[in-house]
């Protein structure tokens, strides 16, 4: 450790209080005090740290499973019950129990029984299965699972992280009449291209609210078809699979276009509240509150026009969504799980194995019909069926985690994890890797970066008002 770790917290806080605050199980005033002076202490910072490591190691462990002798035993038992008595005694005799006739036969179905629900337990146990399935969930089928491989128990080294290659942050300045003043403004990044984005400005005038698109990341800009949402643009959605598709507008009335931006149609009142959209042909998911109070995931299969709930089966309400588009698989996360689905949401099974909230968390779809999955404790490459740790990001003596002040940024597509800390510094662990890189901040030290879709980092200004014309990006 870089760091002298001592006996007490200078302010008396208790193991007890820390577990509490990690489990989310402390009042809210006594969980926003005890947040806010766990960065400040390098004693509570670091046993907040080594809890999340324990609990990663601890969830990586295998639970042994039966002996052989097991089957021995249960065998010579059943055996024993049915065989007939015998004149002198030897071993079976001394092993023999006292049962005969109707109860042989009623004990030798208890034993097979208890055997059969200790070896499905044992089954249940490596595959990642839930004790208590809900009964209107389905479990992903045993053919996609493999048994959980044990963790190292070695704990890994406390390190600071090297100095790693900067972004090549590059400066833009939007078209001019355009800012990103928010609500009145909003850019919106596609998901599955980067470069791509959109600018919705909002006006009074007649024609509606003006829209540019970019394909180079910000170096040039488009003037699209004008959008009527009047004089707001609190709402630009793009596909997460095809960037031409943006839905646009405000409270009263949401457009939608196919053609990056070239025509414009009316949409349903509902997608007023939509926040992620994902299509494949006819079919479209989105994720909103589709007119209600309770954010849904629902599906359309006739190119937006109606809708069906697909979240029934899942506990908890739905805050983010991913589609794998090279075979159309579904993951979830609520406040609590992950969920995953390879039937178009027909049916759900839980991902196993979490350590903390979904919200600390990072996904994307890792191929072969995997998904990668990272906190800043542990991370899995095959849709949770195992688990890693991963080494502790440790910046100015104290190792940081989401209750310190750090969170996952993004997965990239060669595996690496980013990671922000002050909102503003970034951080990269290589995929496999062994230690963090600290990449700086963006060229502004009021813009916080984000991962911009496949392979470019974005930088913008805070929200609010403010005449902000100019970006950062830089390539991945």
């Amino acid at each position: 450790m870089s760091a002298e770790l001592k006996d007490t917290c200078t302010l008396g806080v208790t193991d007890a209080a820390l577990s509490a605050l990690r489990d989310e199980a402390l009042p809210p005033n006594e969980a926003g005090k005890l947040a806010a002076h766990v960065p400040t202490c390098i004693v509570c910072s670091e046993r907040v740290a080594r809890y999340e490591q324990v609990g990663a190691l601890l969830r990586g462990q295998r639970l042994a499973g039966p002996g052989a002798d097991l089957w021995e035993d249960v065998r010579a038992a059943v055996v024993s019950a049915r065989a007939p008595s015998r004149a002198h005694g030897g071993w079976w005799a001394m092993r023999r129990p006292p049962w005969g006739g109707a109860g042989a036969i009623a004990a030798a179905l208890a034993v097979a029984l208890l055997f059969g629900l200790v070896l499905r337990g044992f089954q249940g146990a490596r595959s990642g299965a839930a004790t208590t399935p809900a009964p209107t969930v389905t479990a992903i089928p045993a053919a996609t699972r493999a048994p959980t491989a044990p963790a190292t128990a070695t704990p890994l080294p406390l390190l600071p992280p090297v100095p790693g290659t900067p972004p090549s942050w590059q400066s833009y300045t939007l078209p001019a009449g355009f800012t990103l003043d928010e609500p009145v403004s909003t850019l919106a990044v596609a998901p599955s291209d980067g470069n791509t984005a959109y600018v919705c400005q909002g006006g009074a005038s007649p024609s509606g609210a003006r829209v540019i698109v970019t394909h180079d990341r910000g170096a040039n800009w488009t003037a699209r078809s004008d959008v009527a949402v009047g004089s707001a643009c609190n709402l630009v959605v793009v596909d997460q699979i095809d960037p031409n598709i943006v839905l646009a507008g405000a409270a009263e009335q949401v457009f939608v276009t196919r053609d990056g931006g070239t025509t414009w149609t009316p949409t349903t009142p509902q997608l007023a509240g939509v926040v992620s959209l994902a299509t494949q042909g006819l079919r479209t998911f989105a994720l909103g509150t589709f007119g209600t109070s309770t954010s849904r995931l629902e599906v359309s299969d006739d190119g937006m026009r109606t809708w069906r709930p697909i979240d029934d089966a899942i506990a908890g309400e739905v805050q983010s969504f991913w589609l794998d588009a090279a075979n159309g698989h579904l993951l979830t996360a609520t406040p609590r799980s992950f969920w995953m689905s390879d039937d178009d949401g027909s049916h759900w099974g839980q991902l196993s194995g979490l350590g903390g909230r979904p919200a600390d968390y990072v996904a994307r779809a890792a191929g072969n019909g995997n998904w990668q999955i990272c906190s800043l404790a542990q991370c899995t490459t095959d849709s949770g069926r195992t688990w890693a740790p991963i080494p502790p990001l440790m910046v100015n003596g104290t190792v940081v985690a989401p209750a310190t002040g750090g969170r996952p940024l993004a997965l990239t597509s060669d595996g690496s994890l980013l990671a922000t800390v002050s909102v503003i510094d970034l951080y990269r662990l290589p995929g496999a890797g062994t230690r963090w890189q600290a990449l700086g901040a963006p060229p502004d030290p009021t813009y916080s970066p984000f991962v911009g879709g496949s392979g470019v980092l974005w930088a913008l200004p805070p929200g609010g008002k403010g005449a902000h014309n100019r970006i950062f990006t830089a390539p991945l």
